[in-house]
């Protein structure tokens, strides 16, 4: 196999790839996409939708422990407050990666909601 032919490969491994990832894209990589779309590589705006993305999961808790968890809403708001600042998010907040569960817990209380209607 000779460079031209080595080239060639790696320009067919390449073209499929491409398709195959634009085919068949996962859905958690829309949001990536989306936020390069507005804020471009900068990795500050992927921090701020990030932040945001966990101050909603954050309401949605205090509302979801209001209605349904607990009787007394002080309650539920220390329960959201210990979640907002617990350590074990910061990986989750302050990461690219981490965003998968942020919404993967945003669309459990979400899912959550729909079921206990």
């Amino acid at each position: 196999m000779g460079r031209d032919s080595g080239q060639a490969l790696w320009e067919i491994h390449l073209t499929c790839s491409t398709l195959i990832s634009a085919s068949a894209m996962r859905a958690d990589q829309h949001h990536l996409r989306l936020n390069i779309l507005l804020g471009g590589m900068a990795p500050l705006y992927f921090h701020i939708v990030n932040v945001c993305l966990h101050c909603a999961v954050t309401c949605l808790l205090v509302h979801t422990c209001e209605r349904y968890v607990f009787e007394d809403s002080r309650l539920a708001f220390i329960t959201a407050l210990l979640f907002a600042v617990h350590p074990v998010h910061t990986e989750a907040v302050s990461g690219i990666v981490g965003r998968a569960d942020v919404l993967a817990c945003l669309l459990f209380l979400l899912t959550f909601l729909s079921y206990i209607r």
